[in-house]
């Protein structure tokens, strides 16, 4: 397992790897912010089942905008980076989402800004998750001989988390 892994950090480097698994290993796939608004509205009080519903689809907004993260990230470089500057500050602003609905007492909050914090954390877990699929695309095309042990990589992570 080790050999493997010293392989794949010799091919493709150590950054895009440590890069998968916080990404998309640790966040995308160990954080289930879609199934946890349910509970925070049901706990929040006088939000209708069908309401709740309604809450989830506009939270999950963000999913159904990636071709256009992908399109801002290729278009509009940050000093000669593309990706890594709108991982980071989404990660940002997304940390203040969580820590803001995470640690204020239910009712604290107006609804829609609980729902304007749950956007923001789908749409950092899209955005980072999109431009970590990009990535490592783009890593693929430079060494297809390894592709299936970097694929292997990302979906087995991804299957542990």
């Amino acid at each position: 397992f080790f050999s493997w892994l010293n392989t794949l950090k010799d091919v493709y480097g150590a950054s895009i790897l440590m890069t998968i698994v916080l990404v998309s290993h640790l966040c995308v796939r160990f954080i289930p912010v879609s199934v946890t608004i349910g509970y925070y509205l049901r706990e929040f009080g006088g939000v209708k089942a069908a309401e709740v519903q309604a809450y989830k689809a506009v939270a999950r907004a963000p999913y159904a905008m990636s071709p256009l993260f992908g399109y801002l990230s290729d278009a509009l470089h940050f000093r000669g980076y593309n990706k890594a500057p709108y991982i980071a500050f989404s990660s940002v602003v997304a940390m203040g989402a969580y820590a803001v609905v995470g640690f204020s007492p239910v009712g604290l909050l107006s609804l829609p800004m609980v729902i304007l914090g749950f956007v923001t954390m789908n749409l950092q877990m899209e955005y980072c998750g999109l431009l970590v699929r990009a990535k490592y695309a783009e890593k693929l095309k430079e060494n297809p001989d390894y592709s299936t042990d970097l694929i292997s990589f990302v979906q087995g992570g991804g299957t542990i988390a």
